[in-house]
């Protein structure tokens, strides 16, 4: 095995538990998935935007976000509205009640990332974890 392949298994792997352990914090107090809760705090950064630009940015098919925000608007966490720039669309917003849900879930996400991160990396060795990721995600985006 190459160094290269070692750390794709370990990026792999880190991020596969990690995404399960916060998925079961947030499903079992808040009724939330993660997956939820990142478009909820996509939306939140950046306000109304495009399930194009959603799935975009989380870097899954537009098809396959529409779904998941008809269910966020099912449960009253988001909702749609026309798209005066581009009537072929809609613009995704957060509801009052997806508000309350991410500020409770992002406590949550904190507390489970620092139970999970900070026994094993100081702080230099997490700017620099994140100072890699992000070159990365960068590099291989679009």
């Amino acid at each position: 095995m190459t160094a290269l392949t070692a750390v794709f298994q370990d990026l792999v792997r880190v991020e596969i538990r990690l995404w399960n352990a916060l998925d079961a914090r947030l499903r079992t107090e808040l009724g939330l998935t993660l997956t939820f809760y990142e478009l909820l705090d996509i939306l939140e950064e950046t306000g109304s935007c495009r399930v194009a630009d959603l799935a975009e940015s989380l870097a899954v098919t537009s098809s396959g976000t529409s779904r998941i925000i008809d269910r966020m608007e099912g449960e009253g966490l988001v909702r749609r509205a026309a798209n005066a720039a581009d009537r072929r669309s809609s613009l995704i917003d957060v509801t009052t009640r997806g508000r309350r849900k991410h500020d409770e879930a992002a406590a949550v996400v904190e507390a489970v990332l620092a139970e999970f991160i900070l026994p094993h990396l100081d702080a230099p060795s997490i700017r620099g974890l994140g100072t890699a990721l992000e070159a990365l995600r960068e590099a291989t985006a679009g």
